[in-house]
This record gives structure tokens, sequence and C-alpha cells, in this order.
């Protein structure tokens, strides 16, 4: 007789073999990892003044190292540019829009077809569809015709 585990079960060895896996190990790291960050973002709620100083301090270390390395300046302008212009912006009652979904979606169609012109009209003059219905069938050559055709006769 056998004394082992009876056929069909696996045994303790077997599970563990297969839960260590690849995919499964990593699977687990990236949920340990992601779990220590929103516990750590969770402990930083409350701590309003604290998180404000933090993001100068990135802000500082940032624009000291531009200033070390006297490059990055299209990236800094263009920051700039762009919160210069959000915080004028806010001054203006035109531009209090309710952040509503259909506007918002409106809001990027608008965004990617400005953007994406130039591609999109490339697509459609070598007529390129970026997703199908279904497989492609192609007819080929025809084959030689079922209907005999009459010979003279000799």
């Amino acid at each position: 007789m056998e004394t082992g585990q009876p056929s069909g079960t696996l045994s303790g060895n077997d599970l563990s073999s297969l839960s260590s896996t690849p995919a499964t190990t990593i699977s687990r790291c990236s949920y340990a990892v992601s779990r220590r960050y929103q516990h750590f973002l969770d402990q930083t709620v409350p701590h309003v003044l604290y998180r404000w100083l933090s993001c100068l301090i990135v802000v500082l270390i940032y624009a000291i190292r531009v200033y070390l390395v006297q490059g990055f300046y299209i990236i800094t302008y263009s920051i700039t540019k762009a919160f210069c212009i959000a915080f004028v912006m806010t001054f203006f009652f035109v531009f209090d829009v309710p952040v509503f979904w259909p506007i918002l979606l409106i809001y990027w169609v608008m965004l990617f077809l400005l953007t994406m012109r130039r591609q999109i009209s490339h697509m459609i003059k070598y007529r390129y569809v970026p997703f199908s219905t279904g497989k492609q069938r192609y007819d080929g050559k025809k084959g030689p015709s079922t209907k005999t055709a009459d010979l003279p006769k000799e």
C-alpha cells in the first residue's frame, strides 16, 4: 500500500511550487509596495502644511538643478507659462466651467483632434484603419471556370 497522499490531491510542496511562479511573486511584491504606498499617503493626509512645504522643497531643488546644469529651459518655461495662464484664468468667471463629464469628454476629443489632425489625415490618405472588424478576406485569382467552352469539332 501507498503511504503518501491519495491521488488527485496536492501535497504542501506542490502547492508552494504552484504559488512561487515568477508571475505570482511579482504580483505579491507589487501588491505589497502598493499597500505601503497607500498607507504612507493615508498618513500624510492630515498634515497639509508639511505636504506644501515638501512640495516647495521639491520645486526649489528642481530650480537649483536647472540653474546649476544650465538646461531644461524649455520645460521650465512651459511649466511657468502654463502656471501663469492657469493662475490668470482663475480671475475670470468665464473659465469657471462646472466639471461635468460630457464637457470634459468634448474637451478631450477636441484636443485629440487638434493635436492628431496631421496623423489622422495621413491615415485617411493611405487608408490605414487602426482597428479591424474581423479577418480580412481576399478573393485572389479566379480559377478556370466550371463551364465547358464549346470547342470547334474537327
